[in-house]
């Protein structure tokens, strides 16, 4: 993620999905969630060396995006039940696609979500009667 690009995150997490069902307000609220811990982890780091804000090097950008993508991934909902799942997968694609993620991690996250799906109970459609 580049410097200019920290400042889109809350509009980029405010733009509805086409296509996005009933939960769209939970998956804007989560990336809303995750997209804040980013940048206040990041911002925390520059503060701490007393570097502004738009005023990091590579270098320093490296060093705060550590902590912040730990603190994105913190903020990401719990692999528990259908909805919870989707929200994550939404954040997961979202973290990667803007940076924040790195995608090792994604694609590991992408697994645990995956596997936390194929678990979800699913009721057995109903047999024809002969």
């Amino acid at each position: 993620m580049t410097p200019a690009s920290i400042q889109k995150l809350t509009l980029t997490a405010s733009i509805p999905s086409p296509g996005v069902q009933s939960n769209a307000r939970q998956i804007r609220s989560a990336l809303r969630r995750c997209n804040d811990a980013w940048k206040r982890a990041y911002d925390a780091c520059l503060q701490k060396e007393k570097i502004e804000p738009g005023q990091e090097d590579t270098f320093w950008h490296a060093q705060a995006a550590k902590p912040a993508a730990a603190a994105y991934c913190r903020a990401m909902p719990l692999l528990f039940g259908s909805g919870n799942i989707h929200t994550f997968l939404a954040c997961v694609a979202h973290g990667i696609l803007i940076g924040a993620i790195p995608r090792e991690k994604g694609s590991q996250l992408l697994y645990a979500a995956q596997v936390a799906h194929s678990t979800i109970l699913r009721t057995p459609a109903p047999r024809k009667s002969a």
